[in-house]
């Protein structure tokens, strides 16, 4: 994709951001703003108009995308660049597509079933299908770590044979899945900056890829050299997103100190205290822990992760977390590998075993637990009741869907079982039997249905 801006609009956006970051991360600023703008922009030595940070309160139907107040003023520039950013995600969405035949229909199908268990907080869920670690732990040990990280426990260092091991697997995963295995980072629960070769493999990376992984660092004020070298990388791209977990507002201020907004303009600035209002924790990991309470996720990944430190990789998707999910990830398998020809075949061998397609005559199936569905007009509308809702076109042979929903109110059943009550009720000759299975089929596509096994 292009660049999300002009270069000749970043120093305005870049301060407008700034600005909005004060606002939302500074105890006091926002009131001293309501009170006088323009003698806080003063104050503070913005190089802005009152008109340039002036924006609607964002709306839920309108996916609280940025309205200027002032539609000819640089604010528009502010809320283009934010809008694009919203589409370079959705962008991301539809680009994780593996072309894995296999694959492909699973991480769709895991994309409903994350909608269903999710509701509307999925939206922000990019399900990339490769990511890679490049230590074992994390040396910070956020209280509100949503995958909870352990301690740092080693360091994949970039020597000859691990540079070679390293651009094996992304070259032979790359080739597995297609280009959307570029789509990943080089950290999950881990610290990207944790590893001091990170630059070295960021530089294959990019040759294999051609795109900068994001990075999401909470140590950026223990590594400010390094940051200022990659963020200038990340700049001059522009078509990515960095990100700061920012502890404190002692923190906070430093950042300002440190790195200019020009610097910071393509990294966003992640508040995780208490203080700021636009603190946001998932309750997943020792968060959910803490509070006693567990809900949400904080993963992206639906696909593989290899971590080269340990050699292994393993297979996830989000979910809510639960008790037997207390991470917000389901952890389908973890398999060992000593080369890159074994994490390949890992990998191959967790798509044959577990990226089931097909619902099977021994198969009970049922609607999944906590959705609701009621027919409307011409279609069937079934609710997560978490802000998502599935909708399904009525068929030509009848209300099909609408009959198979009324049995799973009754609990799981086989396919054959559905095949034999429906044909019956419908006398025998209305509706064909490949009608049947194409409707079943379809509603295990869209991820709304579960099997009594487990099995996802």
């Amino acid at each position: 994709m292009d660049r999300f801006f002009a270069k000749e609009d970043e120093h305005k956006i870049a301060w407008i951001k700034r600005f909005l970051e004060y606002d939302a991360m500074i105890p006091g600023f926002h009131d001293e703003e309501v009170a006088d703008p323009q003698a806080v922009i003063k104050k503070y030595g913005f190089p802005l108009t009152v008109e340039d940070i002036s924006f609607y309160p964002g709306k839920a139907e309108d996916s609280f995308q940025m309205r200027p107040v002032f539609p000819d003023s640089d604010a528009r520039k502010y809320a283009d660049y934010i809008a694009k950013k919203l589409e370079y995600r959705d962008e991301i969405k539809e680009k994780n597509c593996p072309s894995n035949k296999a694959m492909r229909k699973w991480h769709k199908r895991q994309q409903g079933r994350c909608l269903a268990v999710l509701g509307g907080r999925c939206e922000v869920i990019v399900h990339v299908p490769f990511t890679v670690e490049l230590s074992e732990g994390c040396s910070v040990g956020c209280e509100f770590c949503g995958l909870n990280a352990g301690r740092l426990k080693s360091v994949f260092r970039y020597d000859e044979e691990n540079a070679r091991l390293f651009n094996d697997v992304l070259i032979g995963t790359k080739e597995l899945l297609g280009d959307c295995a570029g789509e990943g980072t080089m950290y999950f629960a881990t610290e990207s900056l944790d590893n001091h070769d990170y630059e070295s493999f960021l530089k294959d990376y990019i040759r294999i890829f051609d795109r900068i992984p994001q990075i999401t660092t909470a140590v950026a004020l223990r590594h400010k050299e390094r940051m200022h070298r990659l963020l200038a990388e990340l700049n001059e791209d522009g078509r990515t997103i960095y990100r700061f977990s920012v502890l404190s507002v002692e923190d906070v201020l430093k950042i300002f100190e440190e790195f200019t907004p020009e610097e910071l303009v393509y990294t966003e600035l992640l508040p995780q205290y208490e203080e700021s209002k636009a603190t946001a924790f998932a309750n997943a990991g020792r968060r959910g822990k803490e509070q006693g309470e567990l809900d949400g996720t904080i993963s992206c990944v639906t696909g593989f992760i290899v971590n080269f430190s340990n050699k292994t990789v393993r297979l996830t998707t989000p979910t809510s977390a639960d008790d037997d999910h207390p991470t917000g990830e389901i952890i389908i398998d973890n398999m060992p590998f000593d080369d890159a020809k074994g994490c390949i075949e890992a990998m191959q061998a967790m798509i044959k075993k577990y990226m089931k397609n097909t619902i099977s005559p021994k198969d009970r199936v049922r609607l999944r637990k906590g959705l609701s569905w009621e027919k409307d007009g011409e279609q069937i509308v079934v609710d997560c009741g978490k802000g998502a809702r599935f909708t399904i076109a009525a068929n030509e042979s009848g209300d099909i869907y609408n009959d198979m929903l009324e049995m799973f109110e009754d609990g799981y059943h086989t396919r054959g079982e559905i095949v034999a009550k429906l044909t019956k009720r419908f006398g025998g000759a209305l509706v064909r039997t490949e009608m049947l299975y194409y409707a079943i089929s379809r509603l295990w596509e869209l991820g709304i249905l579960e099997l009594e096994s487990g099995q996802i």
